[in-house]
């Protein structure tokens, strides 16, 4: 998805006016993540390569998981929107993880937030 494409995509208007440019984030594996400022924020908007998924899902599902993540407060961005192409999530500063293995307390932490994952009751078609 080319950033000049997402200027013009009518169901990114709820996001508000852009008060700069879309930017690229770069880093991701298989997606495409921008960051979009506006008068309402600022929001990852991460357009999805579809083509080379092996078993294709819908958007609306991932959605509602996102959705149930968040408000079980599972640490994540909190989920704005998503169409069949694009996942829209608040934007939240970060820093990428060195490529190193992590520490035990660190893997124990992120096991926890996982099992939590798997707890919620989310229907999956």
């Amino acid at each position: 998805m080319d950033p000049s494409h997402l200027s013009h995509l009518s169901h990114l208007s709820h996001l508000g006016t852009p008060t700069r440019p879309i930017t690229r984030i770069h880093g991701g594996f298989a997606n495409r993540t921008y960051r979009l400022d506006t008068a309402q924020g600022s929001f990852a908007v991460k357009g999805l390569n579809l083509l080379d998924r092996p078993a294709p899902y819908r958007m609306t599902d991932v959605f509602r998981l996102e959705q149930a993540a968040f408000a079980a407060g599972i640490p994540m961005p909190e989920p704005i929107s998503a169409t069949h192409n694009t996942l829209v999530h608040r934007w939240v500063n970060g820093e990428k993880l060195p490529e190193a293995p992590v520490s035990p307390t660190y893997a124990f932490e992120i096991g926890e937030i996982l099992a939590r994952i798997h707890t919620l009751n989310v229907p999956w078609p």
